[in-house]
């Protein structure tokens, strides 16, 4: 889950590039059961993402260029 949605497929978008901007993720909890009915009814285990917040004091950002491909993530602070 990201964020309190459901993320069906969570794998690889492409072959090097990740689902999910690791710069951009808070806290990461990993649920192995007992958990609530709020979770649909999942029968074995649960990630839970939670990404950052961002405000208006100001802007930041981050860049990271590989062989193929490039990441970027901006965000206001």
């Amino acid at each position: 889950m990201l964020d309190g949605i459901t993320i069906y497929n969570p794998y690889h978008v492409s072959a090097s590039m990740g689902t999910f901007n690791t710069n951009s993720i808070k806290d990461v909890e990993l649920m192995l059961g007992g958990f609530g009915a709020e979770y649909g009814g999942r029968n074995s285990s649960i990630i839970n993402i939670t990404t950052k917040e961002g405000s208006a004091n100001g802007f930041h950002g981050d860049f990271e260029p590989t062989t193929n491909h490039f990441t970027g993530f901006c965000e206001f602070r």
